[in-house]
């Protein structure tokens, strides 16, 4: 998706089709980063579930977004822009966004056949970014706004007087397959969020043990690598990965998560690529929905965990069975197949 030419003048997407498409997927090609693996891999769910045309942006609404983004001083600078005009030729739209910050609907001016219906997903939607989320749904009518975080729901139609819907987020399982036990070369992984005192005591603990310990070592990413190639490697690295250190957003950035439990990428990714998933549930009861108890071993957060960490090694034959167990029975449900059909029945409803 990335690397497409735009016109910077008035675009006709899909005008002289025969049929029109039913559907059109809204795409930002500028978005670079592994998160942004996640959102791409739902992108192409939406594609091949309903056979959408992929628009780009207009490059001048782009460039005008990263000069003034939402959340920062400068977004006030978007009200005084002018407007792309940008016509697409489908029933239904699709505009997905990892957080409201992505937003660029309000540098358009979108021009949809009468009677076409907009969806809005957002990854995230948390307290901190309540007024660029209330921004985004300013002066656009959607039809379906759909929050990825169950708990997030009440508070939103509250706050922007607005109805939300709940679709969790998911994994592509071809993007993630299962290594076979023997080809697991990594002991544990650790990639993203993360507790330090944990993360020092795996590390020592792997390093006396010679036993591969894999974790993040950088935040930065070169623009110039494409998101599809970071996603693939960290699907690489966790299918051959025995077990996955994850934790709950509330317990490694507390302040971020605010009064949300979050229920994140991480723990469908971990489970789908067939790792051993350890460390600590959100305290959410719509976790249970979709990993029943069982598939997180839990691990404490503070104190000594070594013993923990041996008695997990020791077990790694059958806890790794187990897992690939959970893979067989849930893959759908943790499909984001299933979540794009999720979201055509509220379409629909």
């Amino acid at each position: 998706m990335s690397g497409v030419a735009v016109p910077e003048s008035t675009q006709r997407v899909g005008q002289n089709a025969r049929p029109s498409p039913r559907h059109a997927l809204l795409v930002n090609p500028l978005l670079h980063g592994p998160e942004y693996g996640m959102l791409r891999d739902l992108e192409s769910a939406i594609v091949g579930s309903t056979r959408a045309i992929q628009v780009p942006l207009p490059r001048a609404a782009l460039e005008r977004g990263q000069r003034s983004p939402l959340g920062t001083r400068w977004a006030w600078r978007r009200r005084l822009a002018k407007r792309e005009r940008l016509e697409i030729n489908a029933d239904v739209l699709w505009v997905v966004c990892m957080g409201p910050e992505n937003h660029l609907l309000d540098l358009i001016d979108l021009r949809l056949p009468k009677g076409a219906k907009k969806i809005l997903y957002l990854f995230d939607t948390l307290p901190n970014q309540l007024e660029s989320i209330r921004y985004a749904c300013k002066d656009i009518e959607w039809d379906l706004l759909v929050t990825a975080f169950p708990d997030a729901v009440e508070w939103l139609s509250r706050c922007t007087g607005l109805r939300w819907h709940w679709v969790a987020q998911g994994v592509l399982p071809e993007r993630f397959p299962a290594a076979p036990v023997n080809q697991r070369l990594i002991g544990f992984c650790s990639y993203g969020r993360r507790v330090e005192s944990v993360h020092r005591q795996v590390n020592d603990w792997a390093v006396a043990r010679n036993v591969a310990y894999d974790f993040q070592t950088s935040a930065k990413v070169h623009a110039d690598v494409p998101c599809d190639d970071l996603y693939r490697q960290y699907a690489w690295h966790l299918g051959h990965s025995l077990f996955s250190i994850c934790w709950p957003v509330e317990t490694t950035h507390p302040t971020r998560a605010g009064f949300l439990k979050p229920l994140t990428c991480r723990w469908f990714e971990a489970a789908m690529a067939g790792a051993v998933i350890v460390g600590s549930e959100p305290d959410l009861p719509q976790f249970r929905e979709f990993f029943p108890a069982g598939l997180v071993q839990p691990l404490a957060a503070s104190g000594q965990i070594a013993p923990a960490l041996d008695a997990l090694w020791s077990e790694r034959a059958r806890l790794s069975a187990a897992a690939a167990d959970f893979r067989a029975s849930f893959e759908s449900r943790w499909s984001w197949y299933t979540r794009v059909a999720e979201i055509k029945a509220l379409l629909a409803a």
